[in-house]
């Protein structure tokens, strides 16, 4: 197949967030008057509030879980941020910020993705893959996309699939193991949070999806797909072998599918000649430390996919062992599949 780059990771803040949380800041700053921008989240979501706030001219304020690194801090400190580090994992740091903004009457909070303004600014990335691809070209066979932190990016490309006619393409969304929300929620037929987030891919920190991600995923044909952490970073480092590019281990994730059989497995009427989307959502919070550090951790791991009602295991590319499981069903439909920035 022909894989195509979408490199989000080239944004001013190396994530794609900045598109539909910069809309958002935009849009609180100039139609809300806002003079005090407050969030919470992983450091991408800090980045891009710090970043908007410093083009806008307004002080931003970020709620940061404290297993945050240094360097993520010392980058929102750089862009003029203020830091305030939370004991607890993203539904506290949230409820901290937000109590913040209420007391301040100037300021206002800035969902990392729980906002129709967020999910907009995010669906540009699907009508600028359009244009650049030419109207001559057909529409792809998929879009891969990690889900994103409570499918705030997913929401955004369903809705830019939307804008662009791509209505029966297929979205291959991703997540991991240990954050897997949409899946959860697909299984249950109802928004269904993780008990306890437990990944090294913080920008799928949310225990729980919207319900907006649940009422799309109703009306397009969505896969959903998990991997492991090991996956993930190892989809981290062969990325950077490929491409000398550095992306955190969310954008791991969606890779991660691509360097396996997996995906042939599910779509196996996928032509070889067709077009795969594949977003590379970035995320600031990588080093060459820790790309070291996943190569100590998690080299040659095992392939362990789930999707939909399957599970698919492999223990290297070499062995032929695969084994499929039946889980509990989800309600999805399917279809996926050069390689360009």
């Amino acid at each position: 197949s022909n894989v195509w780059l979408k490199l989000e990771n080239f944004q001013p803040t190396a994530s794609v967030l900045i598109r539909g949380i910069g809309h958002r800041c935009t849009k609180a700053v100039r139609l809300e008057h806002a003079q005090h921008l407050v969030t919470s989240g992983d450091g991408n979501v800090g980045m891009a509030v710090a970043y908007s706030a410093r083009q806008l001219e307004v002080p931003a304020t970020v709620f940061l879980a404290s297993r945050a690194s240094d360097a993520v801090r010392q980058q929102l400190e750089t862009n003029g941020a203020t830091v305030v580090l939370v004991d607890g994992g993203w539904d506290v740091a949230e409820a901290q910020a937000r109590s913040f903004a209420d007391r301040d009457t100037h300021a206002v909070y800035i969902h990392a993705y729980d906002h129709p303004d967020v999910w907009r600014g995010h669906a540009t990335l699907v009508t600028e893959l359009r244009e650049q691809m030419g109207d001559d070209r057909p529409p792809p066979a998929a879009v891969l996309t990690v889900v994103g932190a409570g499918g705030g990016l997913l929401n955004g490309v369903l809705e830019g699939m939307r804008q662009a006619e791509w209505n029966t393409v297929p979205v291959v969304a991703v997540e991991t193991h240990g954050g897997n929300s949409l899946q959860l929620s697909l299984e249950a037929g109802r928004v269904a949070p993780v008990e306890r987030v437990n990944t090294i891919a913080t920008g799928l920190g949310a225990r729980a999806i919207t319900r907006k991600t649940l009422d799309w995923c109703s009306r397009h044909p969505v896969i959903p797909f998990a991997v492991s952490d090991a996956m993930a970073a190892d989809g981290c480092r062969k990325f950077a072998d490929d491409h000398r590019i550095l992306v955190e281990a969310t954008c791991g994730a969606g890779l991660s599918v691509v360097y396996t059989s997996v995906l042939r497995e599910v779509m196996p009427n996928l032509p070889s000649d067709a077009d795969l989307i594949v977003v590379v959502c970035g995320g600031s919070d990588i080093s060459l430390a820790q790309l070291e550090e996943y190569g100590r951790r998690y080299s040659d791991p095992p392939i362990i996919v789930k999707s939909g009602e399957a599970i698919y295991m492999k223990f290297s590319e070499m062995s032929a062992a695969q084994s499929s499981a039946r889980a509990a069903a989800s309600s999805t439909n399917s279809s996926p599949g050069k390689e360009s920035a």
